[in-house]
């Protein structure tokens, strides 16, 4: 009995590495670099390769940010930090 916190913990743990490892990289994420690029299509763009890459919903919110740069980098971190405020 003593050893079951340990045996949950390795589980735990051997399990976020699976999960870890299942996540593909095969469909490159392309840039979000300015104003003048379609939004739009840069989001549908991205939702396919997220797709094809088989993130979950709370990974892609993770990553978006490093996709994003000039402007709309700004922009987001902005925002995130305004949510995460309140």
């Amino acid at each position: 009995m003593a050893n079951d916190p340990i045996q949950a913990n390795i589980l735990a743990t051997l399990q976020d590495m699976q999960t870890a490892l299942r996540k593909k990289n095969n469909t490159p994420l392309l840039l979000f670099k300015d104003d003048a690029q379609d939004l739009i299509e840069w989001l549908d763009n991205f939702e396919r390769a997220v797709t094809a890459n088989q993130y979950d919903k709370e990974y892609k919110f993770q990553i978006i940010g490093g996709y994003l740069q000039g402007s709309p980098a700004i922009w987001f971190s902005q925002e995130t930090d305004a949510n995460a405020q309140h």
